[in-house]
């Protein structure tokens, strides 16, 4: 194996383990808000998108920027419970 090939192997474990991070945050921040609207424990921010619905800044933040949205989310929500 040359050097070049060992660079493509790695390159593409980084950017599916990249792609799997992404994937996994949006899931999270969609069951964090799902659960806390439907147990009724949801305040802050996240009560407000129970309140409200989503927003086009929350898609926005889901797809573009999922691992600092679903930080914004957790951090902002006033309270967290999602059991």
């Amino acid at each position: 194996m040359n050097h070049g090939e060992m660079y493509t192997q790695n390159k593409t474990v980084i950017d599916m383990g990249g792609s799997l991070t992404w994937i996994v945050c949006i899931i999270l921040a969609v069951m964090i808000i799902h659960f806390s609207c439907s147990t009724g424990t949801a305040t802050g921010y996240v009560g407000s998108i129970c309140a409200n619905g989503l927003g086009i800044f929350d898609y926005i933040g889901l797809i573009c920027c999922a691992p600092i949205y679903l930080l914004v989310l957790i951090l902002t929500s006033g309270g967290l419970k999602i059991w």
